[in-house]
Protein backbone atom coordinates (compact mmCIF):
# COMPACT_ATOMS: atom_id res chain seq x y z
CA UNK A 1 0.00 0.00 0.00
CA UNK A 2 2.49 2.28 1.34
CA UNK A 3 5.37 3.06 -1.87
CA UNK A 4 6.51 6.11 -0.84
CA UNK A 5 6.57 8.39 2.36
CA UNK A 6 2.70 10.33 2.84
CA UNK A 7 3.80 14.13 1.85
CA UNK A 8 2.02 16.63 4.72
CA UNK A 9 2.16 20.18 4.33
CA UNK A 10 2.18 22.08 7.95
CA UNK A 11 0.75 25.74 7.73
CA UNK A 12 0.39 28.12 10.60
CA UNK A 13 1.29 31.87 8.98
CA UNK A 14 0.04 33.28 12.61
CA UNK A 15 2.24 31.31 14.45
CA UNK A 16 5.30 30.22 12.87
CA UNK A 17 6.85 28.45 15.96
CA UNK A 18 3.71 25.37 16.08
CA UNK A 19 4.77 24.46 11.52
CA UNK A 20 8.73 24.78 13.02
CA UNK A 21 7.14 22.05 16.11
CA UNK A 22 5.05 19.84 13.28
CA UNK A 23 8.15 19.60 10.95
CA UNK A 24 10.23 18.74 14.19
CA UNK A 25 8.00 16.10 15.60
CA UNK A 26 7.52 14.65 12.05
CA UNK A 27 10.90 14.39 11.95
CA UNK A 28 11.83 12.76 14.64
CA UNK A 29 9.09 10.17 14.78
CA UNK A 30 7.60 9.80 11.36
CA UNK A 31 11.28 9.16 9.91
CA UNK A 32 10.34 6.58 6.75
CA UNK A 33 6.67 6.98 7.18
CA UNK A 34 5.74 10.96 6.41
CA UNK A 35 7.80 14.04 5.05
CA UNK A 36 6.69 17.09 6.31
CA UNK A 37 7.24 20.90 5.11
CA UNK A 38 6.11 23.99 5.76
CA UNK A 39 4.96 27.01 3.23
CA UNK A 40 7.56 26.36 1.00
CA UNK A 41 6.77 22.83 -0.23
CA UNK A 42 5.52 23.09 -4.41
CA UNK A 43 1.62 23.56 -4.57
CA UNK A 44 1.30 20.08 -6.47
CA UNK A 45 3.77 18.21 -3.54
CA UNK A 46 1.12 17.06 -0.73
CA UNK A 47 -0.83 13.98 0.07
CA UNK A 48 -2.58 16.46 3.52
CA UNK A 49 -2.31 20.08 4.16
CA UNK A 50 -2.86 21.18 7.97
CA UNK A 51 -3.73 24.10 8.95
CA UNK A 52 -2.67 24.90 12.66
CA UNK A 53 -4.20 28.06 13.52
CA UNK A 54 -6.81 29.28 11.72
CA UNK A 55 -8.89 27.51 9.04
CA UNK A 56 -8.22 28.37 4.91
CA UNK A 57 -10.46 31.08 3.64
CA UNK A 58 -11.60 32.02 0.04
CA UNK A 59 -7.82 32.85 -1.17
CA UNK A 60 -6.06 31.67 1.44
CA UNK A 61 -6.95 28.21 0.71
CA UNK A 62 -3.84 26.47 -0.92
CA UNK A 63 -3.85 25.69 -4.56
CA UNK A 64 -2.96 22.36 -4.26
CA UNK A 65 -6.47 20.01 -5.69
CA UNK A 66 -5.25 16.36 -4.59
CA UNK A 67 -4.43 17.21 -1.19
CA UNK A 68 -7.03 16.49 1.72
CA UNK A 69 -7.29 19.81 3.74
CA UNK A 70 -7.40 20.23 7.33
CA UNK A 71 -7.47 22.14 9.91
CA UNK A 72 -6.40 21.44 13.81
CA UNK A 73 -7.18 23.76 16.11
CA UNK A 74 -4.50 23.04 19.13
CA UNK A 75 -5.87 23.40 22.24
CA UNK A 76 -3.46 24.69 25.08
CA UNK A 77 -0.66 23.48 26.06
CA UNK A 78 -0.21 23.15 22.09
CA UNK A 79 3.09 21.61 21.82
CA UNK A 80 1.27 18.31 23.76
CA UNK A 81 -1.73 18.76 21.63
CA UNK A 82 0.08 19.03 18.57
CA UNK A 83 2.09 15.54 19.25
CA UNK A 84 -1.01 13.55 20.64
CA UNK A 85 -2.58 14.87 16.67
CA UNK A 86 1.03 13.62 14.69
CA UNK A 87 0.93 10.51 16.78
CA UNK A 88 -2.09 9.38 16.35
CA UNK A 89 -1.39 10.30 12.14
CA UNK A 90 1.64 8.17 12.35
CA UNK A 91 -0.34 5.04 14.42
CA UNK A 92 -3.17 5.63 11.47
CA UNK A 93 -0.29 4.90 8.90
CA UNK A 94 1.24 1.96 10.67
CA UNK A 95 -2.09 -0.16 11.54
CA UNK A 96 -3.56 0.26 7.50
CA UNK A 97 0.07 -0.75 6.53
CA UNK A 98 -0.11 -3.61 9.24
CA UNK A 99 -3.53 -4.36 7.99
CA UNK A 100 -2.45 -4.88 4.46
CA UNK A 101 0.86 -6.26 5.53
CA UNK A 102 2.75 -3.94 3.35
CA UNK A 103 4.87 -2.41 6.01
CA UNK A 104 6.55 0.87 5.94
CA UNK A 105 7.77 2.72 2.76
CA UNK A 106 11.23 1.95 1.60
CA UNK A 107 14.07 3.59 2.33
CA UNK A 108 15.24 4.10 -1.03
CA UNK A 109 11.93 5.73 -2.03
CA UNK A 110 13.28 8.74 0.25
CA UNK A 111 15.20 10.58 -2.61
CA UNK A 112 15.61 14.47 -2.10
CA UNK A 113 15.22 14.45 1.71
CA UNK A 114 17.77 16.44 3.86
CA UNK A 115 18.79 16.32 6.98
CA UNK A 116 16.10 18.42 8.02
CA UNK A 117 13.28 17.51 5.50
CA UNK A 118 12.49 17.39 2.03
CA UNK A 119 14.77 19.19 -0.45
CA UNK A 120 12.91 21.07 -3.41
CA UNK A 121 14.54 22.30 -6.20
CA UNK A 122 14.29 26.35 -6.77
CA UNK A 123 11.32 27.64 -8.74
CA UNK A 124 12.02 27.89 -12.73
CA UNK A 125 10.83 31.28 -13.65
CA UNK A 126 8.53 31.67 -16.57
CA UNK A 127 7.43 34.40 -18.86
CA UNK A 128 4.29 35.08 -20.25
CA UNK A 129 3.77 36.18 -24.14
CA UNK A 130 5.28 39.60 -23.41
CA UNK A 131 8.53 38.51 -21.76
CA UNK A 132 7.37 39.34 -17.99
CA UNK A 133 8.12 37.02 -15.74
CA UNK A 134 5.53 34.86 -14.04
CA UNK A 135 4.57 32.02 -11.78
CA UNK A 136 4.00 28.09 -12.77
CA UNK A 137 0.19 27.56 -13.21
CA UNK A 138 -2.84 28.85 -14.24
CA UNK A 139 -2.36 32.21 -12.19
CA UNK A 140 -4.46 31.65 -9.27
CA UNK A 141 -1.70 30.85 -7.20
CA UNK A 142 -0.81 33.18 -4.52
CA UNK A 143 2.82 33.64 -2.84
CA UNK A 144 2.66 32.08 0.79
CA UNK A 145 4.23 33.10 4.01
CA UNK A 146 6.99 30.76 5.74
CA UNK A 147 4.83 28.70 8.15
Amino acid sequence: MYKRPAHIQFLSPQNPARCAAALELCAERGAGWVLAAGAEAPPQWPDLIVWLDTPPQGDNAPGSPQALLRHWPLAEPWPEDLARRIDGLLGGLRLLARMDGSGAPRRADLGGVGKNGPVFPPAVPHSDQDGRRTRPGNGSERRRKNC
